[in-house]
């Protein structure tokens, strides 16, 4: 497999490896990366202070990176698919992958070694072998997802729009938390206890119970505000599009730190295997849905028949919308009242052209839990 080199300076890269190779020792400091239109991989060792290339990839439309395990073992992925992979901390890259999928906007780790890369559209794939091969595994609702994050107990992802969803069973099934009802959010981050969106404009917004409710709580003096990182303890560090990048303790009060000596800025990220540690308590008390996978699922020939197992917590009144890939509503169940436990719901789909369809669960209060299915000739 061809390797792609790095044109650092050889005495940095041999101190770097040598601080990480020697026993008891760990950096001083997270490192980050700022990935950019050109293919450069700058890395900052000093909280984003001075700026340095670490790496030269073949590939201009880079959109994501996380550590797996390791700070030194990096996976990165690419708005076409193409997933990259770094086992010297971001020195050496090769290629591996790809992700059988367009529009890819960001990727997260997941539990023993595997990782997820979502789409735009809400597609989600996962790897299980370190980024060789993908499978879909689940579609989120919503049609126009920024941005996707591993805590310790979950993970996150959310749309321009606002809306916040999590997935508490590595990506099998997701549930709308909140809506933010901020225009504009290109990224979403968590420290400590806390969830953050970011959004182009510069508007801050925090939640403090995993998504469910979100307020304002800071600017970034700056429009075009592009990505958001943490580093697992309480900072946070966002970048614009022209490269300067800033830092914040707590996402209320943020300070310039230096600037990416690269114009559009892509995206920031660190080396920590997962960037906080929000608190699930609640999840119980908000797991309120289960969609199972449809069945049949494809939908294939004569049959007509689609059946959803529902598995609610307690009763409620539910609807069950039907959408294409679009984002058209295309069928409704209705509003209904659902016992405790396992439903069967069922609808006729014959009439349905060849492609995928996605179903939404929705309760009265607005919460939603979503799957997806697939029609073939």
């Amino acid at each position: 497999m061809r390797t792609i080199r790095s044109t650092k300076k050889g005495f940095a890269r041999f101190l770097a490896i040598l601080v990480l190779a020697i026993p008891g020792t760990s950096p001083a400091a997270t490192t980050l990366f700022a990935l950019v239109d050109t293919g450069e991989l700058f890395s900052s060792m000093d909280d984003g202070q001075t700026w340095e290339v670490r790496a030269t990839l073949p590939a201009n439309d880079a959109v994501g990176l996380t550590a797996l395990d390791t700070s030194s073992d990096l996976v990165l992925v690419t708005e076409s698919g193409g997933v990259f992979r770094s086992t010297d901390a971001g020195f050496q890259w090769d290629p591996v992958g790809p992700v059988l999928g367009s529009d890819i906007v960001a990727i997260a780790a997941g539990a023993s070694g595997s990782l997820f890369a979502l789409g735009r559209g809400g597609s989600l794939w996962e790897s299980t072998d370190q980024g060789e091969s993908f499978q879909a595994v689940a579609s989120l609702s919503g049609f126009d997802h920024v941005d996707l994050i591993r805590t310790d107990a979950a993970h996150f992802a959310a749309t321009a729009s606002g809306i916040v969803s999590r997935s508490i069973d590595q990506g099998r099934s997701w549930e709308i938390m909140g809506n933010a009802t901020a225009s504009g959010v290109t990224a979403i981050g968590a420290t400590g206890s806390a969830l953050f969106l970011l959004t182009e404009p510069g508007s801050v917004l925090r939640s403090a119970d995993e998504g469910s409710n979100w307020q304002w709580i800071g600017t970034i003096s700056h429009a075009h505000a592009r990505t958001l990182a943490t580093d697992g303890s309480d900072r946070l560090y966002a970048a614009i599009r022209e490269g300067q990048v800033w830092t914040s303790a707590e996402g209320t009060a943020w300070n310039p730190a230096g600037t990416v000596n690269q114009v559009d800025v892509i995206a920031l990220a660190t080396d920590r295997p997962a960037p906080g540690s929000v608190d699930s308590s609640t999840r119980d008390r908000t797991r309120w849905a289960r969609l199972e996978s449809p069945r049949p699922n494809p939908l294939a020939g004569h049959r007509r028949e689609i059946t959803v197992p529902v598995h609610l917590a307690t009763p409620r009144i539910v609807q069950l919308d039907i959408f294409d890939v679009r984002g058209r509503r295309v069928a409704s169940l209705g509003r209904r009242i659902l016992s405790p436990g396992r439903t069967d719901l069922s609808f006729d789909a014959g009439r349905y052209s060849a492609g995928r369809y996605h179903l939404l669960l929705t309760d009265e209060s607005g919460r939603a839990v979503s799957t997806s299915w697939t029609r073939i000739h």
